[in-house]
Parts: C-alpha cells; sequence; structure tokens
C-alpha cells in the first residue's frame, strides 16, 4: 500500500508525519493498534512491520478456517 501511495504522489514531496498519519489510517484496525506504539519509526519501517502483522494474521485466520 505504501508503495501505491508514493505512486499517487509521484515527485511531490509531504510531510513525512502527514504521510504517516495518511497510511496508517488506510491499515486495519488490528494492525493501527499495534503500531501504533512504534509511531516513531520511519515509515518504510511501520510498512515493513505492517506486512509482517498482515501476514500473521492471514496464516492465522487461514489454520483457523482450516481446523473447522
Amino acid at each position: 500500500m505504501l508503495q501505491r501511495m508514493r505512486g499517487v504522489i509521484g515527485l511531490r514531496t509531504f510531510d513525512e508525519g502527514l504521510s504517516k498519519q495518511l497510511f496508517l489510517s488506510k491499515l486495519p484496525q488490528q494492525v493501527q493498534v499495534v503500531l501504533v506504539s512504534f509511531q516513531n519509526n520511519a515509515l518504510d519501517e511501520l510498512a515493513a512491520s505492517a506486512d509482517r502483522i498482515l501476514e500473521i494474521t492471514k496464516s492465522s485466520t487461514t489454520e483457523v478456517f482450516s481446523v473447522k
């Protein structure tokens, strides 16, 4: 999602804080809750963490559904 946002922005630059807020606001609520404690991290680090959280959440959901 971050790459897509950067593609839309193009060569224009925006405030890092504003970019973080926009990026975080588009994430699922459960990811936002975890990442709120890492707000001082760089945007790329937040995006990498969000990817890992989503992978874990997705695999956990798949496992639960496969058990049923």
